[in-house]
């Protein structure tokens, strides 16, 4: 299928790469290109080409023949620092400036150029900033297309450059400190992938589901000693090397009590707190962890509550927080972290008897919410006071709902089925995403996931969807044992 593949899931640096020598000011370091456990796309490594603490350098794997029309794929790990690097498929050398600078007589490549574009995704010769912007910490799908009349580059699906047509000959990969520092930074690649291309030659599929298999996967029960009394709609969340769980309800009672899953121990423990209140009792509420401390929002006991509260995991004390006059008191909502805000998305609003397409957000740095939208006004209000905060408009929303799932991944925020409609019971199979940076909601290509009270988590640029209730893919309304898995870089959602 591939002209060439390479994942760098050996134990070291592939053998048919070697140092390009005659390229640009530096001589180079192989030392800088080493095989790394810290990220990876597919497997459990990647290439990490490190300009911090070597010189770096270029080097290269000339392929046996060059192709004229081709299709490069890869990804690449942006930590947004200043730097040096790109990936090229014709790289030749060139006549060195000085202080690092690059001028080739033939080479197109795209990456990170911070010495003349440093907040976007530059490409050359000679080198231009694109029009997709730096996004990181995080992996990066780069695509290089020629149809032999030109070369097209896209990131993370958007085109971002268009230049003259090349051959593939070679897979060129540099990183070096920019002009202007006295280092550079480090970088990952991995899952680089190429082959022919015939703009002439289309397929087209039918509706297929995206599918993984793993025949080493399997479910094991666990935490079957000493656990918690039988319980529903509680709320957990992870901290260290546990998971805590609090609330819930029973046969009309309300749980209060938080309780410890030790993952390593595979073992249940009770956690007694210094102090309590009458108040915490809830269940159908929501549980995050920033920092050392778990944040509780809302629910209902039975009543709705709309109240905030924090435990503090190295204090054992619980304390309540502010709220905002603005916000009504909900339950069904989801609430979660993004970089040092907690965004809490949707939920039933029993004093108005309305589902709500809100999106709120908790700045634990200020310690104040802020009603990022929809908006009826941006004046009078403390937590309408910053337009600059507000959702994008016009633009997409995603629609009323509760018991949805909600994950954070990088920037962005991922809300996922749900229940809602005129009748506040139709299985949602829709699947947005909320860009926390730009201020926008984005309609993805995922649907048929019909499902509500379904539990999710993220795993580095996985999500993974368990269970719920609903008529998922057009079946019947039951309660579902599947396990859907969503890869953020590439906005794939499959069922293992």
């Amino acid at each position: 299928i591939f002209d060439y593949f390479e994942d760098f899931e050996g134990d070291a640096l592939p053998a048919a790469f070697s140092l390009e020598t005659d390229t640009c000011a530096t001589a180079g370091d192989i030392s800088g290109f080493t095989v790394s456990t810290d990220f990876s796309v597919t497997g459990t490594q990647s290439l990490k080409v490190d300009a911090e603490t070597t010189i770096g350098g270029s080097i290269k794997h000339v392929l046996g023949s060059s192709i004229a029309k081709f299709r490069l794929r890869y990804y690449f790990f942006d930590t947004l620092c200043d730097g040096i690097h790109f990936l090229s498929p014709d790289f030749e050398a060139c006549t060195s400036l000085g202080a690092n600078k690059v001028d080739s007589s033939s080479g197109s490549a795209a990456g990170v150029f911070s010495s003349s574009t440093p907040d976007k995704y530059a490409y050359s010769s000679p080198w231009k900033a694109g029009s997709a912007d730096r996004e990181g910490p995080r992996f990066n799908l780069f695509s290089l297309v020629d149809d032999d009349s030109s070369l097209t580059v896209t990131v993370n699906g958007a085109v971002t450059a268009t230049m003259a047509t090349t051959d593939l000959d070679k897979i060129f990969v540099r990183g070096v400190a920019p002009s202007d520092k006295a280092t550079g930074s480090v970088g990952y690649y991995d899952t680089i992938m190429a082959t022919s291309y015939d703009p002439a030659v289309s397929v087209s599929m039918g509706a297929e589901e995206a599918v993984s298999f793993d025949a080493d996967a399997g479910w094991q029960l666990v935490g079957a000693a000493n656990a918690p009394p039988k319980r529903q709609a509680h709320a957990s969340a992870v901290y260290s090397d546990s998971m805590y769980v609090f609330g819930g309800e029973r046969s009309a009672y309300f749980y209060s009590d938080l309780w410890r899953y030790e993952f390593a121990s595979d073992a249940w423990t009770f956690i007694p707190v210094k102090n309590t209140s009458s108040a915490l009792g809830r269940y159908d509420h929501t549980a995050v962890v920033y920092g050392d401390c778990l944040y509780v929002y809302g629910g209902r006991s039975p009543n709705p509550l709309g109240d905030f509260w924090k435990y503090d995991f190295n204090l054992q004390t619980w304390s309540e927080m502010p709220t905002s006059a603005g916000m009504a008191a909900r339950f069904g909502h989801t609430a979660t972290v993004v970089a040092h805000k907690m965004y809490v998305h949707g939920g039933y609003l029993p004093d108005e008897d309305v589902l709500t397409d809100q999106l709120w957000s908790f700045d634990f740095t200020l310690s104040e919410w802020t009603l990022v939208g929809p908006r009826t006004t941006n004046f009078g209000e403390p937590y309408v006071a910053d337009p600059s905060d507000a959702i994008t408009f016009p633009g997409a929303l995603a629609p009323e709902r509760y018991s949805s799932v909600s994950i954070g991944a990088g920037r962005y925020l991922y809300v996922i089925g749900g229940a809602g409609g005129e009748d506040m019971a139709t299985e949602l199979g829709d699947l947005y995403k909320f860009d926390t940076m730009g201020k926008a909601w984005i309609a993805m290509d995922a649907t048929g996931l019909n499902i509500y009270d379904a539990a999710g988590a993220a795993q580095g640029y996985h999500i993974a969807v368990f269970g719920g209730h609903g008529s998922a893919h057009g079946g019947d309304r039951k309660f579902h044992n599947d396990l859907y898995y969503y890869y953020t870089p590439e906005d794939l959602l499959m069922n293992l």
